[in-house]
């Protein structure tokens, strides 16, 4: 009994040619694209929620950076559209959790970070949650990168007492009393000498 390999009507279905091959690999690599496009467009979206990114801001070590805005104010459309899409504003904003915030919608947190109401404001806050810098209305993406990055130096204490001077900056009472370029102050303005 010979045994002859027949194919079944379905087993050529499931051979692959070559063209086909190829369109498998390069949606293959699109769908790996998209997905790792995705991943990077959740990394640097905003929250809406004060909380969570204060959350991921103790979690992370980056500070706050808090857009308020309004929603019928056109110069908030347009810091949003201009500045905050701007590419360089964006690569910078990785440095910080970013949330966006309604004024009329969290009046306590406007109250607290930026104090007046002024939109757009952006308030940027450390991890601990104190105000480190605001800016106020709509700033140019160049402008708006000057503030970003100072708000990301680091600030001076403000509990630390002034500089005392060093011993080798103080005099002795008396020492220095006078310009040595001027006549002393006890010589005789007639003669021009000295007692």
């Amino acid at each position: 009994m010979r045994f002859e390999h027949q194919e079944s009507r379905y087993s050529r279905y499931g051979r692959i040619s070559k063209a086909q091959r190829g369109r498998l690999v390069i949606y293959v690599v699109l769908l790996v694209g998209v997905l790792v496009a995705m991943y990077a467009l959740r990394e640097q979206s905003w929250l809406s929620s004060f909380e969570k990114a204060q959350a991921r801001a103790k979690a992370t070590g980056k500070p706050i950076m808090a857009f308020f805005y309004v929603e019928e104010n056109a110069e908030c459309r347009r810091m949003e559209k201009e500045t905050l899409a701007n590419k360089a504003v964006r690569a910078e904003a990785r440095k910080f959790v970013c949330v966006r915030l309604d004024g009329k919608t969290h009046p306590a947190l406007a109250e607290r970070y930026i104090m007046v109401d002024v939109y757009p404001s952006v308030a940027f806050i450390s991890p601990d949650g104190e105000l480190v810098r605001t800016v106020l209305n709509r700033r140019s993406p160049e402008e708006f990168l000057v503030e970003m990055r100072a708000a990301l130096q680091p600030r001076e204490p403000t509990d630390v007492p002034p500089e005392q001077p060093t011993p080798a900056d103080q005099t002795e009472p008396g020492e220095l009393d006078e310009d040595p370029t001027l006549p002393p102050k006890n010589a005789e303005p007639s003669r021009g000498d000295a007692e």
